[in-house]
């Protein structure tokens, strides 16, 4: 008879077998949403430094340098067009050469990877939400105009 004595003790280390199981489970769950929170910061301020660098190199491309290229075009600019630096075509876009921070970073392909996514799954759930919507309608006023 020493086979019931021994049920209760499995039953209790099955209990806090079990609880050990859900308070892991919960601490995981907490910890992946946090991270996954992080990781959107994380893509958010890589965009924003993407576009303040991109700003920088394109207002400063006008003024004769910056601190990627150097200042000698400035100079040379002033002499050359009678102190007027800003004699550079007025289209000048930031290359990703120049674009020294944003490129310096780990994980930046990987933000602009999860951007493009992020763009890319809300277009297409606005479009299916009006899609969706105006077939559920019409298909809905079909559904009662038969009966």
């Amino acid at each position: 008879m020493p086979a019931p004595a021994s049920e209760p003790a499995l039953r209790g280390s099955l209990d806090e077998a079990n609880e050990r199981y859900d308070t892991i489970k919960t601490q995981l769950k907490d910890g992946l949403a946090r991270k996954r929170q992080t990781d959107q910061d994380l893509t958010d301020l890589e965009s924003q430094i993407y576009l303040y660098e991109g700003s920088y190199l394109n207002t400063t491309a006008l003024s004769g340098g910056n601190v990627i290229r150097g200042f000698d075009s400035y100079m040379k600019a002033g002499a050359t067009s009678g102190g007027n630096p800003r004699s550079a075509p007025s289209s000048a876009t930031a290359s990703n050469e120049d674009r020294m921070f944003s490129t310096s970073s780990a994980t930046y392909q990987r933000s602009l990877a999860l951007k493009m996514n992020e763009a890319t799954e809300d277009a297409s759930r606005s479009d299916d939400a009006k899609n969706s919507g105006t077939g559920t309608q019409s298909s809905g006023y079909k559904l009662k105009r038969k009966a």
